[in-house]
C-alpha cells in the first residue's frame, strides 16, 4: 500500500503509512479517555524531509480534563521503549507525540504551540 502524504504550509512533509491505521488507533485511544486527556507517541522514521509515521500507541500517563502529566512512569516508559526498539534493530523511532482535548475538537493550545517551539 502506498503511503498517503499531506504537506503543511511551512513545515516538512508528514506521511502516515497507512493513514487509516495510524489515525484509527489515535482516535480509539482519544475516545477511550472519555473526558480525560490522553497522550501517546508516534513511531516512524525520517526520509529526506518527510516524517513517515507508521504507528501510534498510548502512554501510561495521568490525565485530567485539561492537561496530561507525563510524570516519572511515563518518562521511564518512553526511555525504555526507545531503548528496546533500538536493541532489536527496528528502523523506526519515536517521531512525535499526540494528546487529546476532550470536547474541544482538534486544535493546538497555547501550551502545545510553546512545547513544539521548544522541541
Amino acid at each position: 500500500m502506498e503511503p498517503k502524504s499531506t504537506v503543511f504550509h511551512g513545515c516538512a512533509n508528514i506521511c502516515c503509512c497507512p493513514l487509516e491505521n495510524v489515525a484509527f488507533s489515535q482516535v480509539l485511544h482519544a475516545r477511550s479517555g472519555g473526558d480525560v486527556e490522553i497522550m501517546g507517541l508516534m513511531q516512524g522514521k525520517v526520509q529526506a524531509n518527510t516524517f513517515v509515521v507508521m504507528d501510534a500507541f498510548a502512554l501510561p500517563v495521568e490525565g485530567t480534563e485539561t492537561r496530561v502529566n507525563a510524570q516519572q512512569e511515563g518518562n521511564e516508559y518512553m526511555v525504555a521503549y526507545s531503548r528496546i526498539i533500538e536493541d532489536v534493530g527496528r528502523p523506526e523511532h519515536v517521531v512525535g507525540w499526540y494528546h487529546s482535548h476532550p470536547g474541544y475538537g482538534c486544535w493546538l493550545s497555547g501550551i502545545d504551540v510553546s512545547t513544539q517551539l521548544q522541541n
